[in-house]
């Protein structure tokens, strides 16, 4: 184990944007040739969690930290929803997000927010009997068409609708990630409640532009949700590349 932690203090990468795994292997095969792969696979998992390597996406490592879009802006009832979900472990997989996180995006500002807790269908009523009875001041809805939002989405609200198959996700904390957004604006009836639908192509293409992005895992989700041909054309129009570094 010591042997481990000195070769990982003491290895560099060489000066390049991004590497393959295949990349990194050979680089510590010629810096180290009596190690096997698994020592190597432990000191590339140690780099990853030291933050000296960034995990992109499949198959894709940078030295440069990517800039990620976390989910919107902090919001104390989202914050309390989302911790409140998380803790129910017979929920599953569970995204928790405020309709407000679209101003970044959209022309016309969203005035009244309405937390959204996204859920597999088959868990839907039951996670609507938990948050309706722990959050007794705030108005609950399942699933509510355009005409209960609009009846009753007038102060706190939160809305429990269906999660999507198989989304992609910011790993373990419960929020919205890039490649999700920008699917879903094009594919979510909830979403879609909260603007112009002309304005959709152009906030996806901001959202692109703006953040890091695994377009393996975008592609993928859009073929889920039957919006494929929409995110390729914006893709397709937007010339800025998907993944963007933090500046230093």
């Amino acid at each position: 184990m010591e042997q481990k932690e000195k070769i990982t203090t003491d290895f560099r990468l060489p000066d390049k944007p991004l590497f393959a795994r295949s990349d990194l292997l050979q680089t510590l095969q010629l810096q180290y040739p009596d190690y096997d792969k698994n020592t190597f696979s432990w000191i590339i998992s140690k780099m990853l969690a030291t933050k000296y390597l960034y995990r992109l996406g499949f198959d894709l490592y940078s030295k440069r930290k990517p800039l990620v879009y976390q989910g919107g802006r902090p919001d104390p009832l989202v914050e309390k929803v989302r911790s409140f979900v998380l803790k129910c472990d017979d929920l599953g997989t569970v995204v928790v997000y405020d309709s407000m996180f679209l101003n970044e995006w959209v022309n016309e500002l969203i005035a009244h927010g309405t937390v959204i807790v996204e859920i597999d269908r088959r868990n839907m009523s039951y996670a609507f009997e938990l948050l309706k009875n722990h959050f007794h001041k705030v108005t609950v809805l399942l699933n509510p068409s355009v005409e209960e939002r609009t009846n009753y989405a007038k102060g706190d609200t939160i809305a429990v609708i269906p999660l999507g198959s198989r989304p992609p996700m910011l790993l373990g904390n419960g929020k919205m990630c890039l490649e999700k957004l920008a699917v879903d604006v094009f594919s979510d009836r909830a979403l879609r409640l909260f603007f112009s639908l002309d304005e959709t192509s152009k906030m996806v293409e901001s959202m692109l532009s703006a953040y890091s992005y695994n377009k393996r895992v975008l592609i993928g989700y859009a073929k889920r949700r039957n919006v494929l041909e929409e995110i390729q054309e914006v893709i397709a129009s937007s010339n800025a590349p998907a993944i963007k570094f933090i500046e230093e």
